[in-house]
């Protein structure tokens, strides 16, 4: 299984620091999974997906650092 704080961490690492909204969400979803249960892993996978909708994937095309960040969470690269 994929550990969601370091695709968490890779995500971070692409996202431009203008983006502070997307990276102060992102480092609290992050610090609760560090916590989390192993069966509320699923939950989290699903708070960062809805956090990666909500600012990343609510457009019909992605700049390059958005698409970036689309293959890491998919787990492309």
């Amino acid at each position: 299984m994929r550990d969601l704080t370091v695709i968490i961490d890779k995500i971070l690492n692409v996202i431009p620091e203008t983006e502070d909204e997307l990276i102060a969400e992102l480092k609290d979803n992050q610090s609760s999974v560090s916590f989390a249960a192993p069966e509320l892993m699923s939950m989290w996978w699903n708070e960062v997906h809805t956090t990666l909708c909500e600012y990343i994937f609510n457009e019909n095309e992605l700049d390059s650092w958005k698409e970036t960040v689309r293959q890491i969470f998919v787990g492309e690269i």
